[in-house]
């Protein structure tokens, strides 16, 4: 599964998603999103509003429901966050970051 973050003026914006194997950086586009072929699920786009600020866009659920997919019982599934820096202090223009961790589909 892979998730993407992006933070923007004060909001943190997310994507959601599933593989089958672990995602590395060469997975991830210059748009932030995964390349076709390379997740089996994506769970959606998800926006924190930070310091205050009043709820925008899709919010994140409190919980994420596996998904129904055409894998055997037992396989190791990967769950990703690709985080995505927008216009940051210090000269950033945009840098994405990845955390992946695996699971066990049941």
């Amino acid at each position: 599964m892979r998730t993407s973050i992006i933070a923007n003026l004060g909001t943190l914006r997310f994507r959601c998603i599933s593989s089958t194997s672990p995602p590395t950086t060469a997975d991830v586009t210059t748009g932030g999103e995964l390349v076709n072929g390379s997740f089996i699920y994506k769970f959606g786009d998800y926006l924190i509003a930070n310091f205050g600020l009043p709820p925008m866009e899709t919010p994140p659920p409190s919980t994420l429901t596996a998904p129904t997919v055409d894998v055997p019982d037992g396989v190791t599934l990967y769950f990703s966050v690709i985080e995505t820096y927008m216009d940051c202090p210090g000269g950033i223009h945009l840098e994405y970051g990845l955390e992946t961790t695996s699971v066990v589909y049941e």
